[in-house]
């Protein structure tokens, strides 16, 4: 009989929901954890681990890679006669990595190296096996000593880190939290210059549609920066180990302070730049995602004449997805999570193999010519 009590008891509790009392508590940690492998979440035509699918080149490496120790070490391994492709991203935009990361194994391109902004992105970057490092340190100044080289107190540090602590969800263009990714990128230049290297910054909402390194890093010893109209666009940039630059970087996080953090990175750049430091990319070979919108843009990308495309000039990452998928610009296997908004069919998007047919076909034209 007090069996069929404690049996009626139960049943009691667990229907009446007092059981969700650990609900949020110990059984809740798996927000943090890291969801999908790449071929998972984006099951690319060439996965990481393929490092046989091209030669052996200055931008391809064959061997199989190790976890880095430090920033540094990274850089050292990934770095190619000390230039070096670098990308920041925050958990909320990893599968827009996905498909940029993608798009430069299919030509030919692994040497990277992508900070984490959270803890929540590095552990997705561990997981999906990419080149990738912790940036927290690097962008909130953590790594700083006291006079007399005593480390920060561990009360005063933590304060700091949480104080400083950026957006780990997808920021919407314009807000606070999207102004404050932007600036941490030229926190991250700053590093890789000081480094020792010269740095080729992309944002992560970048197709590739060509290995444009090679070319790049030797076409000028001058600074080189996407045309976004008249300005230049921060989303995709090189910029050399000089101490010009440094002090460009110092100007900036100096115009941050005075303007209490309510300029993005491109307004801030763009403020302080002379016009004799605006050194742009040839259009329509490197194209935003404003000249995207015109019909001039988007034949350029169906005829094969781009090689590279920033899909900016959007207010979201949804309407990213769209223009991806509507434009062919989608190169993971699998659509966006979003890919429902993005296409007409359900069923993904418009698959990007015409434009590699018609770059293919400019080319052996170019050749014959």
């Amino acid at each position: 009989m007090p069996f069929f009590f404690l049996l009626l008891f139960f049943f009691f509790v667990v229907s009446s929901g007092t059981i969700q009392i650990t609900k949020g508590e110990k059984s809740s940690p798996r927000r943090g954890r890291p969801k999908l492998r790449e071929n998972e979440a984006c099951g690319c035509e060439i996965g990481v681990e393929e490092y046989d699918a091209h030669a052996e080149t200055d931008w391809w490496d064959t061997r199989k890679k190790l976890p880095f120790s430090s920033a540094k070490e990274a850089l050292e391994k990934m770095s190619f006669n000390n230039s070096v492709l670098v990308m920041m991203t925050n958990a909320g935009e990893v599968d827009l990595l996905d498909n940029y990361l993608c798009s430069l194994r299919l030509v030919g391109l692994n040497k990277y190296i992508v900070f984490a902004t959270d803890e929540r992105a590095m552990k997705h970057l561990e997981y999906r096996g990419y080149n990738a490092v912790d940036g927290t340190n690097i962008i909130n100044d953590n790594a700083k000593k006291k006079e007399g080289g005593e480390e920060e107190e561990e009360e005063e540090e933590k304060k700091k880190k949480t104080e400083n602590k950026l957006s780990s969800k997808d920021a919407e263009f314009g807000r606070k939290a999207w102004k404050r990714l932007t600036q941490a990128k030229l926190k991250i230049v700053e590093f890789v210059l000081k480094s020792g290297y010269d740095t080729f910054l992309t944002d992560v909402d970048i197709v590739a549609f060509h290995n444009f390194m090679p070319e790049l890093i030797k076409t000028s010893e001058k600074n080189l920066w996407l045309r976004d109209g008249q300005e230049v666009n921060t989303g995709f940039y090189f910029m050399r180990k000089k101490s010009s630059n440094l002090n460009l970087l110092e100007a900036a996080f100096q115009r941050i302070k005075e303007t209490h953090g309510s300029h993005d990175d491109q307004k801030v750049i763009n403020a302080i730049m002379k016009s004799s430091q605006r050194n742009f990319l040839p259009t329509p070979d490197y194209a935003n995602g404003c000249f995207m919108k015109t019909d001039a843009g988007r034949a350029a990308v169906a005829s094969g004449h781009v090689k590279a495309v920033h899909v900016n000039c959007a207010q979201s990452k949804v309407v990213k997805h769209k223009i991806m998928c509507r434009r062919a610009l989608w190169f993971c296997r699998h659509p966006p999570s979003s890919a429902h908004l993005a296409h007409s069919e359900t069923s993904g998007c418009v698959k990007p193999e015409q434009h590699a047919q018609n770059r293919i076909e400019n080319r052996d034209r170019e050749l014959v010519v």
